[in-house]
Parts: structure tokens; sequence; C-alpha cells
């Protein structure tokens, strides 16, 4: 399922996007398992004067595997870190250790725009738990930064970010919004 109302998908200064995404899986072989897997997204983006725009994202991740006796795959495992959802810590380093069932992931950016420059403030966090009751939100891991944009069409992006989970920034240059 798929919903866009957004303005522009590279760099959308207003509306919104949801996504719902299922997938049922059956692996085969000696260690067999069904597994349903399922994902839910929200962006959204307001503008909040003529050169001010809060985005803001949320996602979250569960799995499950349909055979009580049988353990989940590893590749089915949520994890999140890095440049696609927590700036400021290495890529897919927010795991349960015991094999992370479920998770949320919650991204927001306040970008200042003027004429071809911009300047983003962000605020990213994520967690990731065995089972969904299993959630706290005091266990989630934040990542902080800013950002320069140069608008050529498509956004040019470089961000730094930090987080208490990491000893030195990251720093992120892409093509496009972050999300």
């Amino acid at each position: 399922f798929q919903r866009d109302t957004r303005d522009n998908p590279i760099a959308p200064t207003r509306g919104i996007f949801i996504r719902g995404v299922g997938l049922y899986a059956v692996e085969f072989g000696s260690r067999s398992t069904r597994v349903l897997d399922g994902e839910a997204e929200l962006r959204s983006y307001i503008r909040l004067g003529n050169h001010l725009i809060w985005a803001l994202a949320l996602r979250g991740v569960m799995t499950a595997s349909l055979r009580e006796d049988r353990t989940l795959p590893q590749t089915y495992w949520k994890e999140f870190g890095g440049e696609g959802s927590v700036r400021g810590v290495g890529r897919n380093t927010i795991i349960d250790a015991n094999g992370g069932r479920a998770g949320v992931n919650n991204r927001n950016e306040l970008r200042f725009k003027w004429k071809r420059l911009g300047v983003v403030t962000f605020w990213d966090c994520a967690g990731v738990w065995r089972h969904a009751t299993d959630y706290k939100l005091s266990e989630m891991t934040n990542g902080y930064g800013v950002g320069l944009r140069y608008d050529m069409g498509i956004p040019l992006r470089l961000d730094v970010a930090w987080s208490l989970r990491a000893s030195h920034p990251s720093f992120y240059f892409s093509m496009g919004q972050a999300f």
C-alpha cells in the first residue's frame, strides 16, 4: 500500500507519504519455517513559513516466525543505524543481540532554504527489541546534527552528526534530501 501527496518526490516542501509493506516467506530445508514480515512508514512535510519546513519520518518494522518451534532466520532480524535511519551511529549497529523482531525509527529535520542554499538541523532516533512488548523509549539511540544543502535541481547534501554512542562525528555527503 502506498499513498503520496508530496509536491516533489526528491525535495518535498509539503504533503504526506504513507507506505505499508507485508511479506509472507517460506524457508525450505531441514530447518524450514514461515515468516511474516511487515513495515509501515509515514513521512510528513509541513511548511512553517516562506523558508522553513519541518520534515518528519516515522517507521515501524516487525517480523514473526509463524512456527513456534523454529527460530527466526537471521536474515529477518531488524537493525537500524547509519545514514538511512540514525545519522551519527554506525550502519546497522542498533540491534537486539537475541534477534530483534520489532523496531521503531523516528527522523526529524528542520529545513531552512533561501534561494539555492539550505541549512538543516536534525534529530534521529531508533530502537530494536526482541518483542514489540519489550520496547522502552529510554533504550532508543539518538543522533543529532546539522547539514548544508545546495539545490541544483537535485539538492546536494552534506551532514555532520553526533551520538552519545559514537566517539567521533560522522559525515554524510549525497544527493537528495535524507527523506
